[in-house]
């Protein structure tokens, strides 16, 4: 099943051929992601008017249809299935006042515009704040407030006027409502485990603190922080809001958080994420839930000082945090005991990692940027690291493809790693297609390098090794083409590769990346 245009394909690739089943028309929108239980798929998706969930009868790959939609006033945030429930998180933003503003300068204007506005709040109603859902089904539409007022919380700090809900959807019924839980804040970023939800967003600044001149020097957005607010998803019921906390600076993505035995891992970056300053550095912070608040229990700092993080990745006890400016450390962070977090490790090489996967327990896998040692990014570069001694981190392999990007480096969705054979597949384009390149600052940087001047869209299959054992290393095992069309997903069926393009599927062998075939979604 794959979702290009706003329409969704199924695919059957039963008997070891592929053929395009059927293909049916979603919501208008962008952003399509979709979540799949048995014959039934639910998509997910932003439009203008706000987030739109659909539930499509799969049943029928030569007839699928859309039976169901629930548009809410908002925008889609992130889904996350456990089970067979999915949680979805939406939010929506307070009502549109027509405030009006002083007619002069004057402070007898400034008082009557001030008035006038605050009567229009205490005028409103709770019809006017909690966001609405219109569920649409057999020909009929209903609507309704998205979640009730007695089931919508306020943290103990102010946290933004919109309201962010936690819409619980059982994969194995009809599409309903969501039965929602809400709290008063902004949202943008979302993590889960198997048994807790959190959202986080920038913490609230006051616009009138930014004018005026902080003492001693500091950063204006020095006291920049990040506001987190946990659900509790561990039973087959609605979510339920358990609490909220913050952390100073910002967080980077999803992957900035974990939660492992109870506790809530973040890393952070010092300042506002528009704004890095020479006295800015970075941090891992362990929260507690402690009667619905998140506290502090622990933390560890000084990483990268003067430089903001790049990737973040944590695994069981261990954190690796990845910060850049103009070099990259790599961090390694000892969190076993979650009130003493502590740095193990530290590697500097050039470029960073945007994005870190652990092969097994002794090695990483970086994707990012080569660069120079002025900051200056010279194109993909895929780096192994031996981390099986957090005391002495290593890079054990390195390959640079000149002038390329990769979505992986924004999206992790864009990486296939397949562990059986250890092929590890990911989308680049370039203006320097040439071959991939060791460590060799010169060779990559030269103008004008032979090989490297036709334009290249596709994909890489690296073959990696463990590296802390026999053949370690990366290796190029080929590419996959798909005429001028950027690749954004691959997996693995069979002893194929499919990669996915907006026209449709291109078919690769597993162990050569050879071509084998096309779907074109028509």
């Amino acid at each position: 099943l794959a979702v290009a245009d706003e329409r969704l394909h199924w695919v059957d690739v039963s008997d070891g051929t592929a053929t395009l089943a059927g293909s049916v028309s979603l919501p208008r929108g962008w952003g399509h992601e979709i979540l799949v239980e048995g014959d039934r798929m639910l998509v997910l998706a932003s439009t203008d008017d706000g987030a739109v969930l659909a539930e499509v009868d799969v049943s029928d790959p030569t007839d699928m249809e859309v039976t169901s939609t629930l548009s809410v006033d908002g925008h889609y945030l992130s889904a996350r299935k456990v089970g067979d429930m999915a949680r979805v998180v939406v939010s929506s933003p307070p009502p549109v006042f027509d405030f009006v503003y002083p007619s002069s300068p004057s402070r007898r204007a400034e008082a009557a515009a001030e008035e006038t506005n605050r009567r229009m709040i205490a005028d409103s109603t709770i019809e006017d704040w909690l966001p609405t859902a219109t569920l649409r089904t057999d020909g009929e539409r209903t609507s309704s407030e998205l979640v009730d007022c007695d089931r919508v919380h306020r943290p103990g700090e102010f946290s933004g006027f919109s309201t962010v809900a936690v819409l619980t959807v059982p994969m194995d019924a009809p599409l309903g409502t969501g039965d929602a839980v809400a709290v008063l804040a902004d949202g943008e970023t979302v993590y889960a485990s198997a048994d807790s939800l959190y959202v986080a967003t920038n913490h609230w600044v006051d616009a009138l603190a930014l004018d005026e001149e902080p003492p001693g020097g500091l950063p204006r957005d020095e006291g920049y922080a990040t506001a987190l607010h946990k659900f509790d998803i561990s039973g087959s019921g609605p979510a339920s809001y358990a609490a909220s906390g913050a952390v100073r600076g910002h967080l980077l993505n999803q992957f900035a958080m974990s939660e492992h035995d109870g506790y809530l891992r973040v890393a952070t970056t010092d300042g506002a994420p528009w704004s890095v300053t020479d006295r800015s550095e970075s941090y891992v912070t362990v929260l507690a839930d402690e009667d619905g608040r998140l506290e502090e229990v622990g933390q560890v700092g000084d990483l990268g000082r003067g430089e903001r993080i790049y990737s973040v990745r944590f695994v069981g006890d261990v954190g690796y945090v990845v910060t850049f400016r103009e070099t990259d450390p790599l961090y390694t962070v000892d969190l076993s005991d979650p009130t003493d977090p502590t740095t193990r490790g530290e590697l500097k090489i050039l470029g960073y990692s945007a994005y870190l996967h652990p092969v097994d327990d002794t090695t990483l896998l970086g994707v990012g940027q080569d660069a120079t040692e002025g900051g200056r990014t010279l194109g993909t570069q895929v780096s192994l690291f031996d981390v099986s001694d957090l005391t002495d981190p290593t890079r054990t392999a390195q390959l640079t493809l000149a002038g390329a990007s990769s979505e992986v480096e924004l999206d992790h969705r864009a990486f296939l790693y397949w562990a059986p054979t250890g092929l590890a597949v990911l989308p680049v384009e370039t203006y320097g297609a040439g071959p991939l390149v060791d460590d060799v600052v010169e060779e990559i940087v030269e103008e004008d390098p032979p090989g490297r001047s036709e334009r290249f869209v596709g994909a890489l299959g690296l073959s990696i090794g463990s590296a802390a054992g026999e053949g370690a290393g990366i290796e190029e095992v080929g590419r996959i083409v798909a005429g001028d069309q950027p690749i954004r997903r691959s997996l693995v069926v069979g002893d194929a590769v499919y990669a996915l393009t907006d026209d449709g599927l291109v078919i690769s062998d597993l162990t050569t990346l050879a071509p084998l075939g096309e779907v074109a979604f028509g």
